[in-house]
């Protein structure tokens, strides 16, 4: 499995790394390179420094299970979801797009979109488009 992590700041979605393994006792975080050699670029957290390295399996749960709820709330919502409440990256892809904070966790093939004002959408790196009585025109392409 590999999930996008993004952060949204100033009203733009900024792809900061992924998060890859085969379940949610393995995965690991890593920055994205890009991520890494922007001027702006800021570390998720102080226990997941700006480094081109993977973080362990450890680190990377500490941080991302961290966003999430506990207790009863937590055990809520992995029933509603159908999945175990250990598995904090199934919690994270589900509420992905609704974590606390600016942090954004989707996969290659979905799609962020947010409202903006006068019924302007922006869609997380695929362009700007605004509502029409037909539907939504693409007004701009963010590259």
């Amino acid at each position: 499995m590999k999930y996008n992590v993004s952060i949204e700041k100033e009203g733009r979605l900024y792809k900061v790394g992924t998060l890859e393994g085969t379940d949610h006792n393995d995965t690991v975080f890593t920055y994205d390179g890009a991520y890494l050699n922007d001027t702006s670029a800021a570390a998720l957290s102080v226990s997941l420094p700006l480094e081109e390295v993977s973080f362990d399996p450890v680190k990377t749960r500490i941080f991302f299970e961290g966003m999430l709820p506990e207790g009863f709330i937590r055990h809520s919502l992995a029933d509603r979801m159908h999945i175990d409440e250990s598995d904090y990256i199934s919690m994270l892809h589900n509420l992905g797009r609704e974590c606390i904070g600016a942090v954004r966790i989707t996969t290659d093939d979905e799609t962020i979109v947010e409202e903006c004002n006068n019924g302007v959408i922006r869609t997380g790196g695929f362009g700007c488009w605004i509502r029409q009585d037909s539907g939504y025109e693409k007004i701009q392409y963010d590259a």
